[in-house]
């Protein structure tokens, strides 16, 4: 009996403490677990370090946000590249010119922007229309009231009719994401022509 009686209590004993060795194991591997999480979660949220690697130097990148002069210039080579897309086209490239000026066109824009360029469309291709322009003053931008004024020189062909004539435009931006289409992340959210008597 005493050795039966021995027998149980060394079992128990053991078992006892396989399950005290087990609950420590697993206390010690949750707590792995959670630090490991801890740490990976502050890695994944903290910004890359960027290095260039150079043949004369290695230098680390440090990231620093645009300078309102960056901005100003990104803003006005834009505008230019929008005026430049939008309105030098002649009658059998004209819808391809559209086409290109709309990746600057910000989304709530495109389909009034669409809109008011099929009726020019139509018109360029019965007339045989030829137009090129160019900016021959300051792009005058205030960013206060997100508008930009552009002034162009107009040049046009109507059925071998060549005119000149300047134009203005008021046109109203926005910043987005910036894309491989869009490197500047600026979009034109309004467009208005300025007529003589409004200057």
């Amino acid at each position: 009996m005493n050795k039966l009686k021995r027998k149980y209590f060394e079992i128990w004993a053991d078992e006892e403490a396989q399950n005290l060795i087990l609950k420590w194991i697993l206390i010690f591997a949750l707590v792995i677990i959670l630090v490991e999480t801890a740490t990976l979660t502050v890695l994944a949220l903290r910004r890359p370090t960027l290095v260039a690697i150079g043949d004369t130097e290695t230098r680390l990148l440090t990231l620093s946000p645009p300078k309102p002069e960056l901005l100003r210039s990104e803003l006005e080579r834009m505008l230019k590249l929008y005026v430049e897309a939008h309105y030098n086209w002649d009658f059998t490239t004209i819808e391809k010119a559209h086409e290109n000026a709309a990746r600057y066109v910000a989304d709530q824009f495109r389909k009034s922007f669409i809109a008011s360029n099929a009726e020019q469309v139509k018109l360029a291709k019965e007339r045989k229309v030829v137009q090129h322009v160019y900016v021959s003053g300051p792009v005058l931008i205030d960013v206060d009231k997100m508008m930009a004024k552009i002034t162009l020189d107009r040049i046009f062909s109507v059925e071998g009719i060549k005119a000149t004539a300047p134009l203005t435009l008021e046109i109203g931006f926005d910043y987005g994401p910036r894309t491989a289409a869009n490197p500047e992340g600026i979009y034109v959210t309004s467009e208005k022509l300025i007529a003589e008597s409004e200057k």
